[in-house]
């Protein structure tokens, strides 16, 4: 089952980010909603945070535990990308130094982007700043 995130998942989601090595800093003053996905028991095995930038969103923080079965990713990622449709935005960035997952957004429409088409976007967050400070990462966008 999936839902978005109430604030009282919002230690589970930080601990979560941080065990995985991702970038935490801004999430207190950040404009992000996050979905939920939980196991049978009704636990959280995943989280999505999609990063409001005005006409964008910009996916961060995709971490999921052992429990959760990587099967699960492309319909966990098209309901977050059903979130920015519903949030009415005009598209969805994101930025990985990771191929797989390059590959496996690629699978779900998204297209690679150069910096400069969305760096004045990318401003507007300080995660999108932090993004655009790892020389191996790759830009993508769907449109919306």
């Amino acid at each position: 089952m999936m839902r978005l995130a109430g604030k009282d998942d919002m230690d589970f989601i930080k601990g979560l980010i941080e065990q995985a090595a991702l970038n935490t800093e801004d999430l207190d003053k950040a404009d992000v909603d996050f979905l939920v996905w939980e196991d049978q028991s009704g636990n959280p095995a995943a989280v999505v945070g999609i990063e409001n930038l005005k006409e964008a969103g910009l996916i961060r923080s995709l971490v999921f535990t052992p429990v959760f079965h990587p099967a699960n990713l492309p319909l966990f990622i098209e309901k977050a990308v059903g979130l920015g449709r519903l949030k009415k935005y005009s598209r969805l960035l994101l930025g990985t130094d990771k191929k797989a997952s390059a590959d496996l957004f690629h699978c779900m429409g998204f297209q690679k982007v150069q910096l400069e088409e969305i760096s004045q976007t990318l401003q507007l967050s300080t995660h999108g700043k932090y993004l655009m400070g790892i020389t191996i990462c790759e830009f993508m966008q769907i449109r919306l």
